[in-house]
């Protein structure tokens, strides 16, 4: 009898031998133990893929991370794949990323400081890249940062995109910001609302996914305002309620939606400081969502800061394994 778990790596067996000799003892069988070796592996037109949505704050500061992401652009998912293979694991068939630009729709609180205005009387508005527009006094309307999110239109297939992903992250500069809370939720669920790979989807090759793995990665070195910030919705550039939750539990739901996220390789990532954000703080209780690293190990070490999150969903081992039958 031989029974076979699906992703397991074990084969568990029991062998019994009929042995005439042993009739005239009254023991028609005798059980064996038996020392085998099989080898499992995947189909090969089964393919294991990982996409990466990252959100990057780039409001003022934070230019040592959109350095990293240019400096990461080119290699990225040879460099992702070795780490995974150093640490055991199967490499991936497909990795594909997303890079996603955040700054602030609703922020530059007045008489906050630098790259703020004052409502009555008039100030300086931030403007993309790293420049200012005079707010003439008198003018009431709310400007926040020009441009306030900066996301590229699909996931970039690595590495056959790779000149695309750094062509999209080089002109990124620090600009914007103001009031030290940032519009990190509305980056979220943009990465949220990419067009994840899901199992059974086909790619090139004539493969089809079968382990289909989601991560958002998110670097910020501020607080985020809640979903429906009153300032936020004030900007003519903010997105509609149908595409933007004003709430938490809406955000939550896109997270819980396996239709939209595949769920059973997904994972939330965050990179910054140790202080408390408590804007972020509903988010890290989400399932499989946890602070990761420090900003700057999120930085310094880049591939290895997103390959360590994504391991730790990985159960999978090499791709072929050796099992023994046992007993």
């Amino acid at each position: 009898l031989v029974s076979f778990t699906p992703g397991s790596a074990e084969i568990h067996a029991t062998v019994e031998v009929p042995m005439a000799f042993f009739l005239l003892t009254g023991q028609p069988k005798m059980s064996v133990g038996v020392n085998a070796a099989a080898t499992v592996s995947k189909p090969s037109s089964a393919a294991k893929t990982l996409d990466v949505a990252m959100c990057i704050d780039a409001t003022g500061s934070m230019q040592p991370v959109i350095d990293a992401v240019k400096n990461t652009a080119i290699g990225f998912a040879a460099n992702l794949n070795a780490y995974f293979q150093a640490n055991g694991l199967t490499p991936f068939d497909l990795i594909r990323v997303r890079p996603i630009f955040f700054r602030d729709f609703g922020g530059n609180n007045p008489n906050s400081g630098a790259g703020s205005y004052d409502l009555k009387n008039g100030g300086y508005v931030d403007l993309y890249p790293n420049g200012v527009i005079w707010k003439p006094a008198g003018d009431s309307r709310y400007y926040g940062d020009a441009v306030s999110l900066h996301a590229a239109a699909d996931f970039y297939r690595l590495p056959a995109e790779e000149n695309n992903f750094k062509s999209f992250v080089n002109p990124e500069l620090e600009s914007g910001g103001g009031d030290y809370i940032e519009s990190g939720l509305e980056c979220l669920n943009e990465a949220m609302d990419s067009n994840w790979l899901h199992v059974g989807d086909s790619i090139s090759g004539g493969m089809k996914v079968d382990q289909a793995f989601a991560a958002i990665a998110i670097w910020t070195d501020e607080d985020a305002h809640p979903p429906g910030f009153s300032w936020s919705l004030l900007n003519a550039n903010y997105p509609d309620a149908s595409k933007m939750p004003r709430d938490y539990a809406g955000l939550r739901a896109k997270w819980d939606n396996g239709a939209k996220i595949p769920q059973a390789h997904k994972v939330l990532a965050f990179f910054k400081p140790t202080k408390s954000h408590p804007g972020w703080a509903p988010v890290l209780a989400w399932p499989n969502a946890s602070v990761s690293g420090t900003l700057t190990q999120g930085t310094d070490n880049m591939v290895s800061s997103i390959g360590a999150a994504v391991a730790t969903l990985d159960t999978s081992g090499p791709g072929s394994k050796i099992v023994h039958l046992t007993k």
